[in-house]
């Protein structure tokens, strides 16, 4: 076993067009939640710890 401070929890990004962008999706226990979403006109953030960042 590993002793010692947990890494911090990755950044999960998601490739997409445009076009394949919706309002909402069903969601799952089992699924892992997107940060932010990159189209080819724009960056999509999802994360209010993210969006902070950003903004700075």
């Amino acid at each position: 076993m590993l002793n010692g401070p947990r890494p911090a929890k990755p950044l999960v990004v998601g490739l997409a067009y445009e076009c394949q962008m919706v309002d909402g999706v069903p969601s799952h226990p089992g699924d892992v939640t997107m940060d932010a979403v990159v189209t080819e006109e724009r960056v999509r953030v999802f994360s209010s710890a993210l969006s902070r960042r950003t903004r700075a």
